[in-house]
């Protein structure tokens, strides 16, 4: 982007010797599809070669900031890992770099997977926190649908959890902004379930902020969670709404999109950058000046199909700031850049946002801090090569135990590695990491299966392997998909898999909705308070001596 200056001729000469330096220090960013890291430092902008005698100075742009956040996943308190995020710094944050012209936005996965502090009381601290905060409109993720339409629908109208009442207050007002889902429809009417989008006057600047989730939606939720509603492909979608966005007169377009990409560098940067988000912003329409994206949870800044897309992490422990430039006069988009910012605590915490924390910190605490049981070495989500992980095979144990009695009868129990949020550090095991290590309660469900249907659920899954209690398997991932697993491979009561045999097998919900077969189900609590009840009665809990997941 080249910005022209008129200038006088008696300042010809100071310019001339002022150019080299900023050439020198020249800002600017590279178009097409491959991934490009932008600096940090600010445009500098470099006068035309051509100087128009006697002229006025143009106008500097207007200038729109889209301070913009994905994944906060009710994450009310810091990370103890990096020490940054807290809702009240990640407010103070956004404070400190509003402008006259600026709107504070996310990309979905507000709520759900959340900590105790907010997921104890479903969710409605984190609503209550980003609204304290300024948040104004977000797209939606698919963990918005983790309890279905009905609850996503009171978190954003109002009132007490059907169940559970109002753990935490008289009544809860909703969320103060508003949800976009442009491809997100209810198939009875045919209507989308919120708004597809808005459009915000900032100055001559008409910003239309379009809301989606990824079209994956019901792959990664409940079945029951998403009955009745239908995902459409999100570029057709845009395609779509297009004609109506530009006829209201929109000059820019900011898609609130929930799917995301992989990077290997800095916060900041677009290094190796993996994913379905460069195609989509190639294939994107060039309205669309900037996608903030999100669910896997990393963070990046890029220009892509000159595009500004970009991540902000997980959790709040970043805020993307993005400046968009549009000419003062029509209005007309002119460029923009993006910075992803650490929320960092050497900033005064927000105080609205952090009495609504407190509040929901000092009701949790009892429970959070409730001793559970104690942990003779770390539960961690890491995996070995094979696809195992600590945390998973103690979690899939507990799952066994809860389930081996009559009515269910489980020989076998099966957990997937996504159900698995938080690490376990060793010592004193509470109720607040339990539940931040299983925060989606999944009911567990046992069901009969034959050998064969069992080895096609494996075999099925090894994406991402599944972790096994009363069993242990190998596979070989260079082998065709199908044949990844024979029956000899797979070890139950320490016999060979047989194909005939009929074998009870626990899984949570979220497993059984993916299973599709088996007989004979018993529904046996949840995940969560197998664990607990396990670990109360097995501490000091410590992983498996041998694996139960290896390659061959």
């Amino acid at each position: 982007m080249r910005y022209t200056w008129s200038v006088a001729p008696r300042a010809a000469a100071r310019l001339v010797s002022a150019l080299a330096l900023a050439l020198a220090g020249a800002w600017g960013a590279a178009c097409g599809d491959e991934p490009r890291t932008r600096a940090a430092a600010p445009p500098v902008y470099v006068p035309d070669a051509s100087v128009v005698p006697d002229a006025a100075p143009a106008a500097a742009p207007f200038v729109v900031h889209v301070l913009a956040l994905s994944d906060f996943h009710g994450a009310l308190d810091a990370s103890a890992a990096s020490g940054l995020g807290g809702a009240e710094y990640l407010a103070a944050h956004v404070a400190r770099r509003s402008t006259g012209a600026s709107i504070f936005v996310g990309a979905g996965d507000l709520v759900g997977a959340s900590p105790l502090a907010s997921g104890y009381f479903h969710d409605e601290g984190a609503v209550e926190a980003l609204s304290a905060a300024g948040l104004a409109l977000s797209g939606l993720g698919n963990h918005e649908l983790d309890e279905g339409l009905p609850e996503l629908l009171r978190l954003q109208r109002g009132g007490c959890h059907p169940v559970d009442g109002c753990r935490a207050a008289a009544t809860f007002a909703g969320a103060r902004f508003r949800y976009l889902a442009a491809n997100v429809r209810e198939r009875a009417t045919g209507e989308t379930i919120f708004a597809p989008y808005e459009i915000r006057t900032f100055g001559p600047a008409r910003i239309a902020f379009v809301g989606m989730t990824l079209q994956g939606t019901p792959q990664t939720t409940l079945a029951s969670s998403v009955a009745g509603l239908d995902f459409a492909e999100e570029v057709s979608t845009m395609n779509a709404l297009l004609p109506r966005i530009l006829a209201e007169g929109a000059t820019a377009i900011v898609l609130l999109l929930h799917q995301g990409s992989r990077q290997t560098g800095s916060i900041d940067a677009c290094d190796g950058l993996s994913g379905p988000i460069a195609d989509l912003a190639r294939r994107l329409p060039a309205e669309v000046r900037v996608v903030v994206s999100g669910h896997s949870h990393v963070a990046y800044n890029c220009l892509l199909s000159n595009k500004i897309v970009t991540n902000s992490g997980a959790k709040g422990q970043v805020l993307t700031d993005i400046e968009l430039r549009f000419d003062r006069a029509s209005g007309a988009y002119t460029g923009g850049a993006a910075r992803n910012v650490p929320v960092t605590h050497d900033v005064p915490p927000d105080p609205a946002v952090l009495a609504v924390v407190d509040r929901y910190r000092s009701l949790v605490a009892p429970i959070a801090r409730e001793a559970v049981g104690s942990l003779a070495a770390p539960l961690r989500r890491a995996e070995s090569l094979a696809g195992e992980s600590a945390l998973g095979a103690v979690v899939a144990d507990s799952m066994l135990a809860a389930t081996a009695a009559a009515p269910a009868l489980a020989d076998v129990a099966l957990m997937n590695s996504g159900g698995l949020r938080a690490d376990l550090p060793a010592g004193e095991l509470t109720y607040g990491a339990a539940y931040e290590a299983l925060p989606f309660a999944n009911p567990l469900a046992t069901v009969s299966l034959n050998g064969g249907e069992l080895l096609g659920f494996l075999e099925s899954n090894l994406s991402s392997p599944l972790q096994v209690a009363g069993m242990t398997y190998a596979y070989d991932p260079t082998a065709p998909a199908g044949a990844r697993i024979a029956a000899a491979d797979v070890v139950i009561g320490g016999a060979p898999l047989s194909l005939a045999g009929t074998y009870r097998v626990t899984v949570s919900a979220y497993l059984f909705d993916r299973l599709a077969i088996g007989t004979g189900k018993v529904t046996s609590g949840e995940d969560l308070d197998a664990f607990v009840t396990y670990a109360r009665a097995r501490s000091p809990l410590a992983p498996p001596a041998t694996p139960r997941i290896t390659l061959r």
